[in-house]
């Protein structure tokens, strides 16, 4: 049981780590397609 509450943390810091990732793409699509609807 004490292997499993690390591997918990880790697995959780990534899946934020990727979720943050992503997010960080999807704000930098969604400006470029309204500074580009802008223009």
């Amino acid at each position: 049981m004490s292997e499993s509450l690390p591997h918990s943390i880790a697995l959780q810091e990534k899946m934020t780590k990727v979720a943050s990732h992503t997010f960080q793409q999807l704000m930098t699509i969604l400006f470029q397609e309204d500074s580009s609807s802008n223009f």
